[in-house]
């Protein structure tokens, strides 16, 4: 038999079962896309590890990747520097700074030599960023 405590409390947890409030409904907005003018856009899959040249047309590296900050800024990753992969350095820089127009399959950054994106400071991925 059931003590009268554990029988109040059951009925206190069902009495609060029926009465409680539904979770209130999530509305989710939704944006009608212009297909024709998305398709001119360019796939971050397919500008990752393109060659990087500045004005001058001197080559200054690669795309790494393209990270979206918490400010909800686009940031590109930039390699810089090294040789066949070797000695490189990764540097985080606004996406506004790049020409996504390629000149020759390759992508342009607005003003910008070697010299100074090495100088930039280091970028490295966080822990729960890592490729």
């Amino acid at each position: 038999m059931r003590s009268s405590s554990t029988c109040i409390y059951l009925c206190v947890l069902m009495t609060l079962a029926m009465v409680s409030p539904p979770a209130p409904a999530q509305s989710v907005d939704i944006a009608i896309v212009d297909v024709v003018s998305v398709a001119k856009g360019y796939r971050i899959s397919r500008l990752i590890g393109r060659d990087v040249i500045n004005n001058q047309s001197d080559e200054i590296g690669e795309i790494d990747d393209f990270i979206i900050d918490r400010d909800k800024v686009l940031l590109v990753i930039l390699e810089v520097g090294g040789f066949l992969g070797l000695g490189t350095h990764l540097v985080a820089m606004p996406a506004s700074a790049i020409d996504i127009e390629t000149v020759k399959g390759k992508i342009r950054i607005k003003s910008a030599s070697r010299g100074q994106l090495q100088k930039m400071p280091q970028f490295n991925y966080g822990k729960d960023q890592k490729k």
